[in-house]
């Protein structure tokens, strides 16, 4: 949509700001008329939504209070299987726990009494018991937990073809698949609570799962588990099999790295595929959401089925399974089954489990709803083969303990995602050993992911027994290419070194050091060259230590951590987006326009004090507010110089930079009629540049003498839709804190009303002016360095001050 036609009165060259004041009025109404048509069009109703993070978050609150109401209040437990004992109470408590809830919450703790009351003689309810004290409050009851794990020890079989499973108790009958993954879960919630181990259980358990699964070449069904010798291949004994052999093996310390003395060997040759992989291969050929699948289809079982997919996914990264977005498929229909009345969430059929699979559904929902702080990129066709195998869930768990909450990692393959999918990553961490070698499509994505506000994290697999010369020159070849500046080397004063923790340099390897680029007020690409992630194999979180790891390498493992640590603060500022927003992509020049009159166009003034230091933020603006107004504008915006002739073609300019300036006095003589022919100024301070601020002020001052500078109230229209814009009374502001070389990064994060001035003149509003920085959140996203808005924020309030000053 076009600005309307009396805007030509406004902005032709030669009589653009002489015009009278009853056709100035005639040019506002009609723009007030054109913008309030485009902003009902914009906003009219559209079709079905996907699922979202507050109907997800609201599906789990309507299934809480269910269970809230259904506990026996007198005894604290829940009155289904109860021929399983306490496991059914139990299940519902580790839910409730996973969805948020303390143990101190009445319900919780009510059936934690319980729990502690019951001693539990089967295997389901001696796992689920172990598995929800683990997870309210260990050291609360250590006893129970090493009673449990010594019950399970011994109720394991230990020889025939049973051997390494569990079955329904301690004495006779068969094992299962379901019982074994419950037994393994639970000794492995128990070790990681650092009260016990059990190597010998978890080597059965491994030996159990491998003799189970179906590893015949060429078969369809090759790499799936059943429940029964001689039953189909299902999806829930799969992802039970897949998670199982990933959680013994951590505890077994299987990992893709030697230590030989004092040294490690990183590189072992290429990755086979893994008993896992092959699980995997299955479920992405026989994927299905809205049941089990099965080989032979009959499928039952379903949120049990979706309560183990969760964990799968968790554990191996992989947030799309033969494509598909396995989460938010599957929180589409519980969030559709969800009984509107009473909150309970089934499978449909059997009326008398609606406890258990209200349970087994808010696991699902709770569980996989974690924040993904960080994705591992292949360039490869399969993103699972970029890098050790368990060192981003490593250095996750390593986050985890940092930041004192639950969180996600993924595997990405950059061939087959796009920028929106790479997005879901904040970070992506790449490693690798061979030259790079990626096609025109990959280049310009990976360059993309990181202008649209993506961190790339980067290593050579280089010494420790890997040569990544290759990868090495490759690699900053490719960063010299996308972003046409060389890796520098990273200051010592940079967060990275302290961010989270201090970083102990003499701990690294001699003459180690990190590389990085800069964008807008943040460096935006990290480079390591020399293998981290080899070093994050090694260093387990929850206080597992390797076994037999020599001090030296002890120490030089812990300083790679807390440098991938720091990064992920630095990165992210503890901020993460809910898993099922969408992604905030911006990008201009989709749509061509003239620079013809009657067209919006903004540019950028020219100055000494940064004016270049953000390209992109204003395109960026102008693309949203062409996006959200239905209107058409030129999205370039060029750096003009400060001169009549230049300044009369534009109704709006904007004022950015970093650093002091001056305008030399034809400039002043410039600007000073521009602004007295009806013309208007917005601008920010870059990264919150005090010096730049002042500036700003100052200049504009001498400019407009008699001018005056007002800080815009809460209740002013500007922060308001009244000019057709957002409602941005509050917007979240960002500052860094003091922080320092040696102390951990001060992310201070209020809401509020946005921060803005005016300039004051002759009665009329000549420019709207922020002191804390909106160019750099345009530009790709808000730094942890900067004292200004998230990018979503400045978006919103770029918007109303370009509408404020057209419409006011």
């Amino acid at each position: 949509m076009e600005i309307p036609n009396q805007f030509e009165i406004l902005t032709n060259s030669n009589t653009r700001f002489q015009a009278s004041g009853w056709i100035r009025l005639a040019a506002v109404l009609g723009i007030r008329l054109c913008l309030g048509l485009a902003l009902l069009l914009a906003h009219s109703p559209a079709m079905a939504q996907p699922v979202t993070s507050a109907a997800v978050n609201e599906a789990i609150d309507r299934g809480i209070d269910f269970l809230r109401t259904n506990q026996k209040p007198q005894e604290g437990k829940w009155p289904e299987y109860e021929e399983y004992g306490c496991g059914q109470s139990a299940l519902v408590l580790l839910a409730l726990l996973n969805c948020g809830l303390s143990a101190d919450d009445p319900t919780v703790a009510s059936g934690l009494d319980y729990l502690k009351r019951t001693t539990p003689t089967k295997t389901y309810e001696v796992a689920l018991q172990t598995m929800a004290f683990c997870a309210a409050n260990p050291q609360a009851y250590v006893r129970q937990i090493r009673r449990n794990v010594e019950w399970l020890e011994k109720a394991q079989a230990k020889n025939g073809r049973d051997k390494g499973g569990w079955g329904y108790s301690a004495t006779g009958g068969g094992s299962d698949p379901s019982n074994t993954q419950f037994g393994v879960l639970a000794l492995w919630e128990a070790q990681r609570t650092q009260l016990t181990k059990s190597p010998e259980s978890m080597r059965l358990s491994a030996e159990y799962w491998k003799k189970r699964q179906n590893d015949r070449p060429n078969d369809p069904d090759r790499g799936g588990w059943s429940y029964g010798f001689n039953d189909g291949y299902v999806g829930s004994m799969t992802c039970a099999g897949i998670a199982s052999l990933i959680v013994a093996e951590d505890s077994l310390e299987v990992l893709d790295v030697n230590i030989r003395g004092d040294s490690l060997e990183c590189c072992l040759g290429e990755q086979r595929e893994s008993l896992s992989d092959l699980g995997l291969r299955w479920l992405e050929r026989n994927y299905a959401i809205t049941q089990n699948p099965t080989s032979d289809g009959n499928g039952v079982w379903w949120l049990y089925y979706l309560y183990a997919i969760e964990r799968v996914g968790r554990l191996t990264g992989e947030r799309f399974i033969a494509k598909h977005d396995w989460y938010r498929e599957g929180c589409e229909l519980l969030v559709r089954r969800q009984d509107s009345l009473q909150g309970f969430i089934t499978e449909g059929g059997n009326v008398s489990n609606r406890i258990t699979d209200t349970a087994l559904a808010l696991l699902f929902l709770s569980k996989g709803k974690r924040k993904v702080v960080m994705g591992r990129l292949s360039l490869e066709a399969e993103a699972s083969k970029s890098g050790p195998r368990h060192a981003i869930q490593h250095l996750t768990g390593h986050i985890e303990d940092a930041w004192k909450r639950e969180l996600a990692w993924q595997s990405m393959g950059l061939q087959q995602s796009k920028v929106e999918q790479l997005l879901e990553a904040p970070i992506l961490f790449l490693s690798g050993s061979k030259a790079i070698q990626l096609d025109d499509r990959s280049k310009k994505l990976l360059k993309e992911y990181v202008e649209q506000g993506g961190f790339l994290f980067a290593e050579a697999k280089n010494g420790d027994g890997c040569n990544g010369e290759a990868f090495d020159t490759s690699f900053r070849q490719l960063m010299q290419e996308l972003f046409d500046t060389p890796l520098q080397k990273i200051s010592p004063e940079h967060p990275v070194w302290y961010a989270e923790a201090p970083v102990n340099v003499s701990s690294l390897p001699k003459d180690y050091w990190l590389y990085g680029l800069e964008t807008c007020c943040r460096t935006s690409v990290l480079y390591s060259p020399i293998s981290l992630s080899c070093r994050w194999e090694v260093h387990r979180p929850n206080g597992l230590a390797f076994q037999g790891l020599p001090p030296r390498l002890q120490r030089e493992c812990e300083a790679a951590t807390i440098i991938g640590v720091n990064v992920a603060t630095y990165a992210t500022g503890r901020e993460l987006k809910e898993k099922l927003d969408a992604v905030e992509v911006i990008r201009t020049g989709q749509t061509k326009v003239q620079a013809t009159r009657g067209i919006l166009r903004v540019p950028r003034l020219q100055h000494s004090g940064g004016a270049e230091d953000t390209p992109r933020s204003i395109p960026n603006l102008m693309e949203v507010y062409r996006r959200e107004l239905s209107s058409q504008v030129v999205v370039d915006s060029p750096i003009i110089s400060v001169e009549r002739a230049v300044l009369e073609d534009s109704l709006i300019v904007y004022l950015s930079g970093r650093r002091k300036f001056v305008f030399s006095e034809p400039e002043k003589v410039a600007l000073r009629e521009y602004f007295q022919n009806g013309g208007a100024l917005i601008g920010d301070a870059v990264c919150g540049s005090q010096e730049f601020a002042d500036a700003a002020r100052t200049q504009l001052n001498e400019i407009l003498p008699g001018s005056i500078w007002k800080k815009v109230p809460a209740d002013h229209p500007i922060l308001t839709n009244e000019f057709r814009g957002f409602d941005i009374r509050r917007v979240s502001i960002v500052n860094p804190g003091v922080g320092g070389k040696g102390q951990a990064l001060q992310i201070q994060k209020y809401e509020g009303p946005p921060v803005l001035e005016m300039l004051i003149w002759n009665d009329r509003c000549v420019a709207v002016f922020s002191p804390l920085d909106i160019s750099c959140a345009l530009e790709s996203r808000q730094s942890t360095q900067c004292r200004g808005y998230p990018r979503p924020d400045a978006a919103m309030i770029g918007v109303n001050m370009l509408l404020y000053c057209l419409l006011n």
